[in-house]
C-alpha cells in the first residue's frame, strides 16, 4: 500500500512539474518576448522556433512597422517616430518585438529611452545594448489592432540603409501557445546623403531650441540659405503629432519661432521638428 501510495505521489508531482513547465512557457511571452526573436538574418528566429508558437503566415493577419522618416531618407543624428502596429478583427492580445539592424545583425542607431508605456528592452538584455524592444504584460491588449510607437536616433553618417526587423504575436488568448500567429515584416530606410544648404549650419547650432527645459515660452531658432516653406511639428513622448505650423515663403536669414508650452503641452518630454523641405532636423525639449 505504501509503495502504491508513494508511486501515486510521484506521477502526481511529474504532472505538475510538466503542467507548470508548459504554463510558464506559454504565458511568459505575455510580459515580453526575449531578445534575438525578429526574424532578421542576424536572429535567424521568432518566437515560432522550436515550436514554441505556429509558424503560420495567414494574410488577414496584418503586420506593419511604419515610420516619420521623410521619403529622401533619415539624416543621421536626427530623432524619427517608429511605428509597430498588428491588425486583425476579432484578436484583442498582441505581442511584438522589433529591432534596427544591418544584414549582419549589428545593432543601428539608438532607441529614445525611457521607453514608452506599454514597451521595454527584451531580456536577457546584458552585452545587447538596448537591441531590441518588445511589449509588456501591460502593452498588449487591444480590440482588433494594436499600436507601438517609439523615438528612435538616427546612426552616424556613412552608415547606409538601416532595416527594421519586427516578429508580431496575435494571440488567441486561450492561456497557450497554440492557435496564435507569428508574423514577420520589415521597414528599410535610406540615409540621406543628399548635402543640404543648411547640414554644415545645423552641426553649428544652426536649428536650435530653448530655453531647455522650458517653463512658459519655447523659442525656436533656425537659419535658412534660400528662401522655403518651413513646417514645425511637436510630438509627444509616444510619438504622437500635438501641433503643426507651416511657414510658407521663409526669407533666408535668421528666424524665431515662439510657442507658448503650457498652451499646448503638460509638463513632460517632447520632440519638436523642423522641416525646410529639404531637411528635417529634430530637437528634444522638457516642459516643465
Amino acid at each position: 500500500m505504501l509503495k502504491k501510495f508513494t508511486l501515486s505521489l510521484s506521477i502526481i508531482s511529474a504532472l505538475v512539474i510538466i503542467y507548470d513547465a508548459n504554463y510558464n512557457n506559454a504565458h511568459t511571452n505575455g510580459s515580453g518576448a526575449p531578445s534575438g526573436r525578429t526574424g532578421s538574418p542576424g536572429d535567424n528566429a521568432t518566437c515560432n522556433t522550436g515550436s514554441c508558437h505556429p509558424a503560420t503566415q495567414p494574410t488577414d493577419h496584418v503586420a506593419t512597422i511604419t515610420s516619420n522618416v521623410p521619403v529622401g531618407g533619415y539624416v543621421p543624428g536626427t530623432t524619427y517616430s517608429i511605428t509597430a502596429t498588428a491588425t486583425k478583427t476579432g484578436v484583442s492580445e498582441f505581442g511584438f518585438e522589433i529591432s534596427p539592424q544591418n544584414s549582419s545583425g549589428t545593432k543601428l542607431g539608438a532607441f529614445v529611452t525611457p521607453l514608452p508605456a506599454g514597451t521595454q528592452f527584451a531580456n536577457p538584455n546584458t552585452g545587447l545594448a538596448n537591441k531590441y524592444v518588445t511589449h509588456t504584460s501591460s502593452g498588449t491588449a487591444g480590440s482588433g489592432t494594436k499600436t507601438w510607437t517609439l523615438q528612435w536616433t538616427a546612426p552616424a553618417q556613412g552608415t547606409g540603409t538601416v532595416t527594421f526587423y519586427g516578429a508580431f504575436n496575435f494571440t488567441n488568448s486561450n492561456n497557450s501557445s497554440s492557435g496564435d500567429v507569428i508574423k514577420t515584416t520589415t521597414l528599410a530606410i535610406a540615409e540621406n546623403t543628399t548635402v543640404s544648404i543648411n547640414e554644415a549650419d545645423a552641426s553649428n547650432e544652426g536649428f536650435t531650441v530653448f530655453p531647455n527645459p522650458a517653463a512658459e515660452v519655447i523659442t525656436v531658432s533656425f537659419y535658412l540659405y534660400e528662401q522655403a516653406t518651413v513646417t514645425t511639428e511637436i510630438f509627444d513622448i509616444n510619438g504622437r503629432m500635438i501641433k503643426k505650423i507651416n511657414t510658407e515663403n521663409v526669407y533666408p536669414g535668421r528666424h524665431e519661432l515662439v510657442l507658448n508650452a503650457h498652451a499646448d503641452m503638460e509638463a513632460g518630454l517632447y520632440f519638436i521638428r523642423l522641416n525646410d523641405g529639404k531637411n528635417v532636423y529634430s530637437k528634444k525639449v522638457v516642459v516643465k
